[in-house]
């Protein structure tokens, strides 16, 4: 996993072998890979499109995700695997900025700039995904490049 994690988008945040567990930063150009909020349809702008192309568009839109990772042998034929990520969403445009911030199978829900309904954003689960296929990928004994 350590040489697929530093190969990866994600970078090593910390490694703790003997525990099992290590955490992971990550984040992307393209924040929608990761995170969903929904539908924005903005009269004024002529905009009808995902809430994040939508601000991106107008201002900008910053993930910043960290995930914990634990691996741990139970037998020979048994390893546990827990994955959980923090996802911190930052969108802006002028005049305006807001913050979510969730884990892997919750949401955020807030205002935001005008906008008449909460905004929610939750978890594509793209990151999650990916680790467990490689873990998969692993355990297989498939290369994973």
């Amino acid at each position: 996993m350590v040489d697929y994690a530093s190969s990866s988008f994600f970078a090593i945040d910390n490694f703790e072998k003997d525990s099992g567990l290590m955490t992971l930063d990550f984040g992307s150009n393209n924040p929608a890979e990761f995170v969903d909020c929904g539908y924005l349809h903005a009269v004024a702008v002529r905009y009808d499109g995902p809430f994040i192309e939508g601000i991106q568009s107008f201002g900008s839109v910053v993930l910043d995700g960290r995930m914990n990772l634990f691996v741990k042998p139970i037998s020979p034929n048994i390893t546990e695997v827990k994955v959980k990520a923090r996802y911190v969403l930052t969108a802006q445009e002028v005049g305006a900025k807001q913050i979510w911030a969730f884990d892997t199978g919750g949401s955020d829900a807030k205002k935001f700039s005008g906008i008449p309904n909460n905004v929610v954003c939750r978890p594509t689960n793209v990151a999650e995904e990916t680790i467990l296929k490689a873990i998969d990928k692993i355990a297989k004994g498939i290369p994973l490049h």
